[in-house]
């Protein structure tokens, strides 16, 4: 252990230049103009860095403190030529959270391309107007916990690459394809090849009734206003979590990311006993 704290100290310290850098990718402009987005927290690389989510060829530069470069000696070897070290003092002006971690990163924005055809292939979820970061990353963790790999995000959705989306996605923004498009051309091309589009609002039908096809598309509005009314000719079916009040008064509606992971768990569950019903 005495051996790597030596090798440590050699690392190069982060400069100016890199500190703006990554100060910058705080906005969207600059991630756009970058093309890359900053990932924070020690579980969170490490967890990307053992999956093989993150490499070489994907990380402009990670940044960490001599202790956690110590403690993750082997996990980094292949990244030693984009690591610097950095105190904890300038991480707290570099970070987004209120506790900074130890490392961060600069990563590469992913490049998906959408493409029709793509929707002809198990389970999409399209978001309509999403404006809360944490409903959005938590949409994308369950995503991924489900082995959903698309998902459509209307043009005025939250940033995907924003730093809470990507904390509250624990990093599952490097597995999920995330496309940005016009909703509108997304089903009508569903339309087109005969995809059903199911909508999830609070008046549908019980989602724990209806057949739920494969491939299909599971559609989830904005958290105030919903799905935007003007899609609504091409819904093949509206969908809805039952309530179970007991004749008692209970809130008004589900949080978008909590009826969201309800609802891709039933397809799920259908999906792995074989029926739709």
């Amino acid at each position: 252990m005495a051996l790597c704290r030596v090798y440590y100290i050699y690392l190069m310290t982060i400069s100016s230049n890199q500190k703006k850098l990554v100060r910058s990718l705080l906005y969207k402009k600059y991630r756009n103009i970058h093309q890359a987005f900053v990932i924070e927290g020690n579980r969170i690389l490490s967890d990307l860095i053992q999956l093989g989510d993150l490499h070489p060829s994907n990380v402009k530069l990670i940044a960490a403190t001599v202790n956690w470069l110590n403690a993750n000696n082997e996990l980094i070897k292949k990244f030693q030529h984009i690591t610097v070290t950095v105190d904890l003092n300038e991480l707290k002006k570099l970070s987004s959270m209120i506790t900074p971690p130890e490392v961060i990163a600069v990563v590469d924005l992913p490049q998906h391309i959408y493409k029709e055809d793509m929707l002809n292939n198990d389970l999409t979820l399209v978001l309509d107007s999403l404006r809360d970061p944490g409903n959005l990353g938590t949409i994308i963790r369950t995503a991924d916990w489900l082995g959903i790999k698309n998902i459509i995000c209307s043009n005025d959705c939250v940033d995907v690459f924003n730093n809470k989306v990507v904390q509250a996605s624990m990093g599952a923004v490097m597995r999920i394809c995330i496309y940005n498009a016009p909703l509108i051309n997304v089903f009508k091309s569903a339309s087109k090849q005969k995809i059903p589009v199911y909508a999830a609002t609070t008046d549908g039908d019980d989602v724990y009734s209806v057949e739920l096809a494969v491939p299909g598309i599971l559609v989830f509005g904005n958290e105030a206003q919903g799905i935007n009314v003007r899609f609504n000719n091409y819904f093949d079916r509206k969908i809805a979590i039952p309530v179970y009040k007991n004749k008692r008064q209970t809130v008004e509606s589900l949080n978008v990311a909590s009826a969201a992971a309800i609802i891709c768990s039933e397809y799920r569950r259908r999906q792995l006993q074989g029926y739709s019903k």
